[in-house]
């Protein structure tokens, strides 16, 4: 097991719904991967292919004439926005995950379907990370997935969409139409608060629920690999709501994210950690 001691000492605390500055996304994550041994950093770039997979879509869509449909993604993932072009022309090495599928579609681009590239891609990144690696991140990711899954079911029940093929159904499980959550209890709370909330709001609730994950699968990881993965998982989820705050910007955003969305939200009692 790894020690970061060092590293972890030298990133600030984070807490959500609290107002605080926090350092730039790219600088940090910079500092971050340079610290790492060469086996945790593999691991560490499973965090940030999600926003590649992002990255890449927006490309396609680009290129199709589309309006990209991520405008706010947290850049860079593993590669640098630049980078995505090379990336699809295969002048990089894209990882395991996206290879198949780009060489596939390389000379196609016009043709390809989004919504179903997307799919491909995320079905295949999730197998590859379920397969095996830190377990940490397994957890992670897979209680991500089913988060995603029971939301994109009530989804498809609230505005009446067709929507009948939750990502890796097969292998997190499913309950009635439903990614199963019965393992964490909170299924029940999802619906009552996806019910009387908008999208926006919704998705800062699913953000403390996130949050409190990850203390509850890192309880007792100080200075290991688990440490840096939870903060940074953490410092995500902070970026996406306030983003760079070294220039002083307003309270306004994270009091509005503290106060306003979250005082009428009770989390379940194993999230209260």
């Amino acid at each position: 097991m790894s020690s970061y001691y060092y590293l972890i000492s030298s990133l600030p605390q984070l807490e959500f719904g609290q107002y605080q500055k926090i350092p730039d996304y790219e600088g940090t994550l910079f500092f971050v991967t340079e610290m790492l041994n060469e086996e945790d950093e593999k691991e560490f770039r499973k965090i940030l292919y999600p926003s590649d997979v992002k990255n890449l879509i927006n490309f396609i869509a680009e290129k199709k004439g589309l309006p990209i449909p991520y405008p706010y993604v947290l850049k860079p993932g593993f590669f640098k926005s630049s980078q995505i072009s090379d990336l699809w022309q295969g002048k990089l090495n894209p990882p395991y995950f996206m290879s198949e599928l780009i060489d596939e579609n390389r000379g196609r681009i016009q043709e390809i379907d989004l919504t179903g590239f997307e799919k491909r891609l995320l079905d295949n990144f999730y197998r590859w990370v379920f397969e095996g690696g830190n377990s940490y991140l397994r957890s992670w990711f897979k209680f991500d997935l089913t988060l995603k899954n029971t939301i994109a079911v009530s989804n498809s029940r609230k505005y009446k969409l067709d929507f009948k093929d939750p990502l890796l159904a097969d292998l997190i499980g499913q309950t009635n139409g439903v990614g199963d959550l019965a393992d964490f209890t909170i299924r029940d709370e999802l619906n009552i608060s996806h019910h009387d909330n908008n999208p926006a709001i919704l998705e800062k609730i699913l953000d403390k629920i996130r949050w409190n994950y990850i203390d509850l699968i890192s309880p007792f990881s100080y200075f290991d690999e688990k440490a840096v993965f939870a903060w940074f998982l953490k410092f995500q989820i902070l970026h996406r709501w306030i983003g760079d705050w070294s220039n002083d910007r307003s309270k306004e955003v994270i009091n509005s994210l503290s106060t306003e969305i979250l005082k009428e939200f009770q989390l379940p009692e194993q999230f209260k950690v």
